[in-house]
């Protein structure tokens, strides 16, 4: 098994009111991206598949952009973010 650890950054455009903003917010996401090569293999070494998972070990805004923002928003985009982000990722 092979785990990498990486950072995307998802930018969310609305607010919890549904009301889209001026200038989205960008949270970044820290996660592990697991790969095992032989998931289901047999005793044999045979008919392995590949699995990919992915675990957030933290999303956040940064110092520069939470100034803008309320702590409902901060909260709202985390949140929001983490969704699309688990989403987009399912196992493989």
């Amino acid at each position: 098994m092979t785990m990498t650890n990486t950072q995307t950054i998802i930018y969310i455009d609305d607010n919890p009111q549904g009301e889209f903003l001026a200038r989205p917010v960008p949270v970044i996401i820290d996660y592990v991206q697991s790969v095992d090569g032989s998931y289901g293999e047999d005793a044999d070494g045979h008919r392995g598949g590949l699995l990919v998972e992915y675990d957030i070990l933290d999303a956040f805004i940064q110092a520069e952009d939470l100034k803008r923002i309320t702590p409902e928003q901060a909260t709202w985009s985390i949140e929001n973010a983490t969704i699309i982000f688990e989403s987009s990722r399912k196992h493989h």
